[in-house]
């Protein structure tokens, strides 16, 4: 579809830019990171780049976080990129269920490898490896982590084979669910600190935002590195690193009485001028946005109207002077990806990492525009 539009227009002559393009905004990333820091004066900070660093591509967020401490991250193969442009830095490889070759090609590119159970606790005693590590306490979350009963004796048998200090960590549930689940593990995780001397890592972007006074010695942020990620989260000021836009390919009045759509998801009340935006659910753009979903004009909202095909959406015009070719933000600086993700009953993180960035053009902004 995309291909004979763009034939047409040639055939046409009419210069009109059908790209869809995604803007990474760096100087917003460095502003959060700073933002982070300012949070935790005390801590070291290990910056979270799992997913393709969020879909925000994960080469270009490690080569800009110079600052940072150290990398997180859940495949390998993300652990050796950081490698190649850190010598110096932490690089924490969450792997699953790790075999005797993964843990010695961590040895080999001195990478530091999460103990989450029993079996990856004996890989190591049975073959002697010495080993960077941080050691998982599950205190309530109930998914990763040697229970709290069980940490004094792994830490002893751990010591012996360990590359440095093992730092623990867990990880905490949302503070805005089950607040009485919440309380008791955090009462939980302060009883093994107060009772272990070891460096230790609990707090990630939603720990931060509360701006507690003691966050322990390692900080894990993700998502604030680059947007705000919930709407219940602190304002902290931080701002959208990544800005989606996408080009309107079609404009057309509706009469009163009409629909749109396969199953005729809107019915329209009254006349109303339309633009057809390229970008749909193929896109990774949520298949039902929501009664409150809009894309931006020139600073103008413009509801989004039904549900999304595959490669569009249908938006409601107004009284902008939009033409064909135009682009129209998804979302950036007028209409945060939190909110989208709120209104179609996602999370930002959800959206970030379905979201099909290679699809599209790629800019890399280093001002503040």
């Amino acid at each position: 579809m995309r291909t004979i539009l763009k034939r047409f227009l040639t055939r046409r002559k009419l210069r009109i830019n059908v790209s869809r393009l995604v803007k990474f905004h760096l100087k917003h990333l460095e502003h959060n990171y700073n933002i982070v820091r300012s949070l935790s004066k005390q801590s070291k900070i290990l910056a979270y780049v799992k997913q393709d660093a969020y879909g925000h591509g994960v080469t270009t967020v490690a080569s800009a976080l110079k600052q940072a401490d150290g990398f997180g991250v859940t495949d390998f193969t993300t652990a050796k990129t950081i490698r190649s442009l850190y010598t110096d830095k932490v690089i924490l490889h969450a792997a699953i269920n790790p075999t005797i070759q993964d843990i010695k090609a961590a040895i080999t590119h001195d990478i530091s490898i999460v103990i989450y159970n029993q079996s990856i606790v004996d890989l190591i005693l049975k073959h002697r490896l010495k080993v960077k590590m941080w050691l998982k306490v599950d205190t309530g979350f109930n998914r990763l982590g040697i229970t709290p009963d069980a940490i004094e004796e792994t830490l002893e048998k751990l010591l012996p084979f360990a590359n440095g200090d093992i730092v623990l960590m867990t990880q905490y549930m949302s503070p805005f669910g089950n607040s009485k689940l919440y309380d008791k593990q955090v009462k939980c995780w302060q009883s093994i600190i107060s009772q272990i001397n070891q460096p230790y890592s609990y707090a990630n972007s939603a720990v931060i935002m509360q701006n507690s006074e003691d966050l322990g010695h390692w900080v894990r942020p993700g998502m604030m590195l680059f947007a705000h990620p919930h709407y219940q989260m602190p304002d902290c000021g931080l701002l959208p690193v990544m800005e989606v836009s996408s080009p309107i390919v079609h404009i057309k009045k509706i009469a009163k009485g009409e629909s749109i759509g396969y199953e005729q998801y809107y019915q329209f009340q009254e006349e109303t001028t339309i633009a057809i935006i390229g970008t749909g659910y193929g896109d990774g753009y949520p298949f039902d946005p929501g009664p409150d979903a809009a894309v931006y004009y020139e600073g103008q909202r413009l509801p989004i109207l039904g549900k999304m095909t595959m490669d569009f959406m249908v938006v409601k015009l107004g009284n902008t002077k939009a033409k064909i070719g135009d682009h129209v933000e998804l979302w950036g600086m007028n209409y945060s990806a939190a909110q989208l993700a709120q209104s179609s009953n996602t999370i930002i993180y959800d959206l970030f990492t379905k979201f099909n960035t290679a699809r599209f053009k790629k800019e890399i902004i280093y001002d503040q525009s």
